[in-house]
């Protein structure tokens, strides 16, 4: 099953446009709870902007909230990945950590023993993707 979603929060171009034309803050992930995920865009003092994404995904009509990612960058120019947060029980890993040109995607590998499924969850600029497995 591959799910693709493209929306103004996951557009790492697009957050950045939609943010500095209404003035929103940003948020960066926080622990917690399951729900707990702040998503949004900061805009860094060295020209660099951070978008968090909540990580989650669905099956059937099972849904799982994950946690989030956090990717850095340059927008237009680069991306990497900063950093990630987990819910309880899930644990992630980086495939891919960003880069300049077209190398400017990010991936991380989210699992958990209690569940059969691993995601997926791939940033790219204008593309979020989540791949279940």
């Amino acid at each position: 099953m591959y799910t693709s979603r493209k929306s103004a929060r996951a557009t790492f171009v697009g957050v950045l446009v939609a943010a500095s034309l209404l003035g929103a803050p940003g948020a960066l992930a926080t622990p917690g709870l399951p729900g707990s995920c702040a998503y949004g865009v900061i805009e860094n003092a060295n020209g660099t902007v951070d978008v968090t994404n909540s990580a989650d995904f669905m099956v059937g009509q099972d849904f799982y909230e994950v946690g989030c990612v956090t990717v850095t960058g340059a927008p237009g120019v680069s991306m990497y990945f900063k950093d990630a947060i987990t819910y309880p029980g899930w644990t992630y890993r980086v495939k891919e950590a960003g880069g300049t040109g077209k190398k400017r995607r990010v991936s991380v590998e989210f699992s958990n023993p209690a569940v059969i499924y691993k995601v997926t969850f791939v940033m790219q600029p204008d593309r979020l993707d989540w791949k279940v497995s």
